[in-house]
């Protein structure tokens, strides 16, 4: 009877050590299954962190080399401008002969002009630039770029002027250097104001409009 009660004690204890051992794995293997699994979630936002960072960082690269792209294109159109303005104040002063008669010593072919010609893009972008007209906003009115470009415009005529009276034998017409800096001005009125038109048309339209969140 004893050694009967003291078998079934031995086997209720070896089941309790069993079970406890059975328990404590499971528990083990839950929460090592649970750790494996906060891994890979982590890993996977990490990834994705990385992955939308780069994916800002590739477009903020496109939009910095578009920008360069359009001031690039925005500078040439108005050095082309500047020439087609010198071009036009030649016609003006020895074609129509506007002001007193051109004398036969001032007068000058339009090929003779080359250096002023580029002289005065020079010097004119340069100041356009240094004056901020490349820094303007999308949305700068009329009045802010030909506020710009009437002193760039000034200060490319002025220089130009000096450099034609101190270095130059033969000096041309000083009316032309007048009619320069009114044909500029009128030409770049007239170019800014159809651009201006022309961005506020496709922006009515919805094209090339910027979201911004606010």
């Amino acid at each position: 009877m004893q050694a009967h009660s003291y078998d079934a004690a031995a086997a209720e204890a070896a089941n309790d050590l069993n079970t406890g051992a059975n328990g404590t794995n499971g528990i083990t293997g839950q929460d090592s299954m649970g750790q494996k699994t906060a891994i890979r979630t982590g890993a996977s936002s990490g990834g994705s962190i990385i992955a939308l960072r780069q994916a800002v960082e590739e477009r903020a690269r496109r939009a910095r080399r578009m920008r360069y792209a359009l001031i690039t294109g925005r500078i040439i159109a108005d050095g082309l401008l500047l020439v087609a303005s010198f071009v036009l104040a030649y016609w003006l002063r020895y074609g129509l002969q506007i002001g007193r008669d051109v004398i036969p010593e001032s007068y000058l072919a339009l090929s003779d002009f080359t250096v002023y010609i580029g002289a005065f893009v020079g010097i004119t972008l340069i100041t356009f630039n240094v004056r901020g007209l490349y820094a303007l906003p999308r949305g700068a009115s009329w009045f802010e770029h030909m506020r710009i470009i009437g002193s760039g415009t000034l200060i490319g005529v002025a220089a130009l002027t000096l450099g034609a009276l101190l270095l130059n034998p033969v000096l041309p017409s000083r009316m032309l250097f007048i009619l320069l800096w009114v044909s500029t001005l009128g030409i770049f009125a007239v170019e800014r104001f159809g651009y201006r038109a022309l961005r506020t048309s496709l922006w009515r339209r919805g094209i090339n409009i910027r979201q911004a969140i606010v």
